[in-house]
C-alpha cells in the first residue's frame, strides 16, 4: 500500500479552515477528504463565553463500498466554550447521509478539567438507518453514552 495524504488549517479572524485528504493506492486505490469550517461568536451575551459553528463535507470514492460511514455526508455542529479555568468545552452535532435521507447520527461531548491533573468526559453518539445498504445500518442500536474521568501525570 502506498499513500499520500494532508492535514491543512487556516485560522483568520474568527475562522478556521480544515481540510483532511487522502489518496491510498492499494488492493480498492480510492481517495477521502473531510473540509469544513468553524466560525467563532465571542464573547456571546455579554460574557465570556466563545459559541463555535462547524460544518464539514466527508467524502469517500468508494460510495458505498467504503469501511466509513462519511463517504458523502454531512456535519453541523455548535461547540460552547465556557473559557473557565476548568476549560469547559461542549460540542453537539449531526451528520446527514446525503445519499440515503433516513441514515443519520448525532454526538455530544463534553469535557473540563477539575484541577491540575483530573479531568472529566462524557460522549454521548446515537445512530439513525433504515438502508441496509448502508454502513450504519448495522450500528443502528448500539447508541452510547460513555462518562470518563482521566488523571495526567
Amino acid at each position: 500500500m502506498e499513500q499520500v495524504s494532508a492535514d491543512i488549517q487556516k485560522v483568520s479572524g474568527d475562522w478556521l479552515w480544515k481540510l483532511e485528504a487522502r489518496y491510498r493506492d492499494s488492493r480498492d486505490n480510492h481517495t477521502a477528504l473531510v473540509g469544513g469550517f468553524e466560525y467563532t461568536f465571542v464573547g456571546v451575551f455579554d460574557s465570556f463565553w466563545d459559541v463555535g459553528a462547524l460544518a464539514e463535507y466527508q467524502y469517500d470514492s468508494r460510495g458505498e463500498e467504503s469501511q466509513s460511514s462519511a463517504q458523502n455526508d454531512l456535519f453541523v455542529g455548535t461547540r460552547l466554550a465556557l473559557n473557565d479555568a476548568e476549560g469547559t468545552e461542549i460540542l453537539l452535532g449531526i451528520s446527514q447521509d446525503l445519499d440515503y435521507n433516513s441514515v443519520r447520527s448525532g454526538r455530544i461531548e463534553a469535557s473540563a478539567r477539575i484541577d491540575n491533573n483530573w479531568k472529566w468526559r462524557a460522549n454521548a453518539w446515537w445512530f439513525n438507518s433504515d438502508e441496509p445498504d448502508d454502513f450504519l445500518y448495522f450500528i443502528r442500536k448500539d447508541d452510547f453514552v460513555e462518562v470518563a474521568i482521566e488523571y495526567y501525570f
